[in-house]
């Protein structure tokens, strides 16, 4: 059966501004408090005041600005020079503390603001009777994740002899390797449609192991599991493959990711863990 699911697509995006939003600002604000940090705790004992540099004669002088001469200065005498450089320092790490400290503020405030209300909350508190009868301009995130999971499509049908491996939700799949990734999905709540059809670059249908949905940014991800790195030919031909999807516009780290294994070095239970929390929730 054809997909329609490219058209259930255009909702993708509606609902992911806020959370982009949320999680800019949230990496902005770690940013400032790492900065924040730092500088409070690296306020090193300098004389009060501030350095006024200057150049003569083809070298530098500098002159401590206090409370007793706020005009020219006194001279820092060469040998002191050192101070000089940390009083400067200091002035510096101070004024970037003081933007860090005015700027975690504002974005304190416009958290406050923007979470307040939002227009995404008016169709959730509906009456049932009520939400029938309404077109929510964006989905919430179960009746969209509904949605996502409900589209129709045809996967690759299995060979009679091919052996037989099941996720915990009963779907049959290729490989002991695919059924750790599809369980370790489900534990996290990560939905997903296994070998859903796309379109690559320069090859055509291919069929993903898994189309994952980042529920949170609502963003998909495609992740292939690259099972028999020994094998020589399969190898030459993933790598061509990856080269497709990039192609196709799909990029490792972004809205594509990938494991590999081989007889030597199997699939790593922790690594696909670490995969699921960076990049799918």
């Amino acid at each position: 059966m054809k997909s329609n699911y490219r058209k259930a697509g255009s909702f993708l995006k509606g609902g992911s501004h806020m959370n982009n939003l949320l999680e800019a600002l949230d990496i902005r604000e770690n940013t400032l408090d790492a900065v924040i940090g730092k500088l409070s705790r690296s306020r090193k004992k300098v004389p009060d005041g501030r350095v006024r540099i200057c150049a003569r004669k083809g070298r530098t002088q500098y002159y401590l600005l206090d409370d007793q001469n706020r005009k020219i200065g006194t001279y820092i005498k060469r040998k002191d020079e050192a101070i000089a450089y940390a009083i400067a320092q200091n002035e510096y790490n101070q004024q970037v503390l003081a933007f860090a400290l005015e700027e975690k503020k504002r974005i304190i405030r416009f958290r406050k603001g923007i979470q307040s209300k939002q227009f995404e909350d008016i169709y959730p508190n509906m009456c049932e009777n009520r939400k029938m009868i309404i077109t929510p301009v964006v989905l919430p995130d179960d009746e969209f994740v509904k949605k996502w999971l409900s589209v129709e499509y045809e996967g690759l049908p299995f060979n009679n002899k091919s052996p037989e491996f099941f996720s915990k939700r009963g779907e049959r799949m290729r490989s002991k390797s695919e059924v750790i990734i599809a369980d370790m999905l489900d534990r996290y709540n990560v939905p997903y449609l296994y070998e859903f059809p796309i379109e690559l670059a320069g090859i055509g249908i291919v069929h993903p192991d898994f189309r994952i949905l980042n529920v949170r940014r609502r963003k998909e991800i495609i992740w292939e599991h690259f099972g028999m790195m020994d094998d020589r030919d399969y190898r030459d031909d993933k790598m061509v493959e990856i080269e497709k999807y990039n192609l196709s516009g799909y990029f490792e780290g972004d809205n594509f990711i990938f494991t590999m294994e081989s007889s030597r070095k199997p699939l790593s239970t922790k690594h696909v863990e670490l995969l699921i929390r960076h990049y799918c929730i």
